[in-house]
């Protein structure tokens, strides 16, 4: 059950079925029906097929599926939904999430397909979905309470968030919903803390030995690719120093030193006498001497640096092999080993006041329980109290209903702190007795279909104000009642249907007297073919169907008079 409330408590969001259209199940060949606000009734004679409508439509929400449901002259049959929805219908949020989200957030489309053969498939605004998420939704917009239906009031968590709803506890839950995640978000740390100490009090004798055998080693950043590198030019620092050393040897051999200075004076002598002819051969030679003089420089350099150069190739392959080695030993790459060095002090440190930290979880998870039981506790007080008073409530509407003898009772027991939850510490149940005297007992125990549908009916009315629902669905709620017992029903169901969109399958002329839409349920044989069809009723086909309620097959003009009294009465 999904809703979202103003400061009046009263739901604001909305929905409506609006069609129905069905394909090929049971007796009916094809049939389309659109659906009005407020109370729309279906009437029809005893086996017209009023039930396969209610089947149909719980197909399309999601209700189990029998291959005999499909027509005998067909391999498949289909049924859609069509429902009215505001934008800011919850129900958006929940497709969305699920991947079945809709651009056009105002129709919403439910369909089933049905083999032969029983197998289904199911469709969310023609998306594939699966029967699960179908059934899902159809829940967060409708209700049906058949008389053979799984009713709300047979489930406990129903019953909760019946009572709930009636004691306006929303807010309550609210905060014990975030107190209920934060106490166990406190276990959870704690347990993990409880389970990494643990693990680390049976490895501290290889927590200490693995420390200490890295700060010996003291590996820095990114130094296995230094010396990796360095490696590398250590394995080809012979040739590079005979390179050198070749280098060296020609130019002292080649005598070009000698030669360009030898030019240049020879030039010099008789610059004055060229008139700057020999100035730019002058230059250049001054500018040979000078970079002949700087390489045998950078040369010199080299030779010197390789000969201060102290590592040996033997000391860098030692030193990657150790890096390696202890790198393999903790499952991790040797660039990673000042990491997990501070890792591994951090973890020891963690031990070494595994009592002071453990403390310190466990008093969080203590405050948070605390808090947790104390707003719990509340929510159980306000309960007792709304139940007290729903039970008042219902019992008022009971005896119009014909179950003036019938009495409910809201139990509300704690349960064991293993099954407490995010909704509290308690556990929620309706019981009820059908005569004074008789101990109490399930709701379903206790009463028939139609007065169990009458219980449903009676807590719908007292919580119509607070309902989450969208569109109910009522199936035969008036069986085995008649007179002022019907026009109680009637009543009621018109109530309902001034805030929620009520379809209300019945056999009681009050009550279909009161519907805003009236359709009539038939069975015809056509071309040697039994077939179930549906009209919607005006005026004079109207008065004649609800005459025929009153006084049988065989109408009379007083049943009609009647008919008209009821309908001018509604």
């Amino acid at each position: 059950m999904v809703g979202s409330y103003d400061k009046l408590g009263t739901i604001k969001k909305h929905a409506m079925l609006t069609a129905l259209s069905i394909r090929n199940l049971v007796i009916i060949e094809a049939l389309d029906l659109s659906f009005g606000a407020g109370l729309n009734t279906l009437t029809g004679e005893t086996g017209a097929g009023k039930s396969i409508l209610l089947d149909a439509l719980g197909l399309a929400l999601g209700a189990r599926a029998e291959a005999g449901l499909v027509s005998s002259e067909s391999k498949q049959a289909s049924v859609t939904a069509q429902f009215e929805l505001s934008d800011t219908h919850p129900v958006w949020a929940y497709l969305a999430e699920a991947g079945a989200g809709s651009d056009e957030q105002d129709i919403l489309l439910l369909r089933r397909v049905l083999n032969s053969d029983g197998r289904s498939r199911a469709f969310i605004n023609d998306i594939p979905v699966s029967i699960s998420l179908l059934r899902q939704t159809g829940n967060m917009i409708s209700e049906i309470h058949g008389q053979f239906e799984q009713y709300e009031l047979l489930d406990p968590n129903q019953h909760r968030e019946f009572l709930d709803i009636s004691g306006n506890l929303e807010e309550n839950l609210k905060s014990l919903s975030s107190l209920w995640s934060s106490w166990h978000e406190a276990e959870r740390k704690f347990t993990e803390a409880s389970k990494h100490v643990a693990s680390m009090q049976q490895d501290e004798a290889f927590l200490r030995d693995s420390i200490e055998e890295l700060m010996e080693l003291s590996p820095e950043e990114d130094e296995e690719t230094q010396l990796a590198s360095r490696r590398a030019f250590l394995a080809n620092r012979a040739r590079i120093l005979e390179a050198l050393t070749d280098a060296m040897q020609s130019l002292e051999n080649s005598g070009a030193a000698t030669a360009i200075r030898q030019s240049e004076r020879s030039l010099a002598r008789l610059a004055d006498a060229a008139e700057g002819n020999f100035d730019n051969a002058i230059s250049a030679l001054e500018r040979a001497g000078i970079e002949l003089a700087e390489a045998e420089q950078a040369l010199s350099a080299s030779m010197a640096s390789l000969d201060a150069d102290t590592d040996t190739l033997e000391f860098v392959e030692t030193r990657l092999i150790a890096l390696r080695r202890i790198a393999r030993k903790h499952h991790t790459h040797p660039n990673e080993l000042p990491s997990l060095l501070i890792k591994l002090r951090n973890d020891f440190e963690l031990l070494e006041h595994k009592e002071d930290q453990l403390s310190g979880l466990r008093d969080g998870v203590t405050l948070a329980r605390s808090k947790y039981v104390s707003v719990a506790e509340d929510v159980s007080k306000k309960r007792l109290v709304a139940a007290r008073k729903l039970e008042q409530a219902v019992h008022k509407e009971l005896p119009p209903l014909k179950l003036e003898r019938a009495e409910i009772k809201i139990e509300t027991n704690q349960l064991e702190e293993i099954n407490w939850g995010p909704n509290g510490i308690d556990k929620v149940r309706f019981m009820a007795r059908a005569n004074p005297g008789h101990p109490f007992g399930e709701m379903h125990k206790v009463a028939s279909g139609g007065e169990l549908a009458r219980f449903a009916l009676a807590l719908k009315v007292v919580l119509s104000n607070r309902s989450f629902a969208s569109a109910l669905i009522f199936d035969e709620v008036d069986a085995g009642i008649g007179g002022a017992t019907a026009d109680a029903v009637g009543k009621r169901l018109k109530r309902l249907s001034s805030r929620i969109q009520t379809l209300v399958i019945t056999h009681s002329p009050q009550v279909a007297a009161l519907g805003e839409h009236h359709y009539q349920v038939q069975k015809k044989l056509e071309n040697g073919r039994t077939r179930t069809t549906v009209t919607k009723l005006k005026d004079e086909a109207r008065r004649e169907e609800i005459a025929r309620m009153l006084s049988g097959s065989l109408i009379t003009e007083e049943a009609r008079a009647q008919a008209e009294r009821l309908i001018n009465s509604a």
